[in-house]
């Protein structure tokens, strides 16, 4: 009888074998800079190099997950990095083009709610929070003891670091973000406001396997994935 972790070693043992040898490998994530997807390609890219010293990786970071789609089914990358709690991660595995050939668990950095320096938000009446779709869920835990009796209108961004930049443009009062995209710009006047939380999240790692020019090839439906969900 197989055992429930055979199938995940032999999908290792396969990927192992097949990067041994690769002189050049491009992995698309969600960017911009700081966000968790970028700490996962930079640790996966880490145990890879004692794999293969030898290959010379690039990480591309895209705005939008659509947009790593794109990349991967018009081959112009390797491999797409998506984490397991984007919600749109489906458009991926039921993509004929596409397989699954990794995954893996990494930790997340801690993520909290922050907000302008010397602003006290407890008692206003309504504010604006921008949050990507992925850490919406952590929401009314981070708030529970910053935003008291308060509306809360959810401002929707694209990914933790683009929560940050949202609050820095005025376009949402506070934003939950994490420890990487916050340190990018904790001198422009932000602080953490609330308790932290992190996550172990399962990162699975795609590959686009057909021969078919899909640049030029006319009749194809595209399956974009949701323009939002990045961490």
């Amino acid at each position: 009888m197989t055992t429930i972790i055979e199938p995940f070693e032999r999908q290792y043992k396969d990927f192992i074998n097949e990067i041994s040898s690769m002189k050049n490998i491009r992995i698309g994530s969600l960017g911009p800079h700081g966000t968790s997807s970028e700490q996962a390609v930079k640790y996966m890219i880490g145990y890879l190099n004692k794999i293969n010293s030898k290959c010379s990786y690039k990480i591309c970071l895209m705005d939008d997950f659509r947009y790593v789609f794109d990349a991967l089914n018009n081959k112009e990358i390797e491999y797409a990095l998506i984490h397991s709690a984007y919600e749109r991660i489906t458009d991926y595995f039921w993509n004929h083009r596409f397989s699954n050939v990794l995954n893996f668990i990494y930790h997340t950095p801690d993520y909290g709610m922050i907000g302008k320096v010397g602003e006290n938000y407890s008692f206003k009446k309504k504010v604006r929070v921008a949050a990507c779709p992925a850490v919406q869920g952590i929401l009314q835990y981070l708030a529970g003891d910053v935003l008291l009796d308060t509306e809360i209108e959810i401002v929707t961004t694209r990914s933790t670091t683009e929560a940050v930049l949202f609050v820095l443009e005025g376009k949402a009062d506070v934003g939950i973000t994490n420890e990487t995209s916050y340190e990018l710009y904790r001198d422009k006047g932000i602080q953490f406001i609330s308790k932290k939380y992190n996550a172990h999240i399962v990162w699975c790692l795609f590959k686009n396997n057909s021969d078919e020019n899909t640049v030029q090839e006319e009749g194809i439906i595209k399956l974009y994935a949701d323009s939002f969900g990045g961490i």
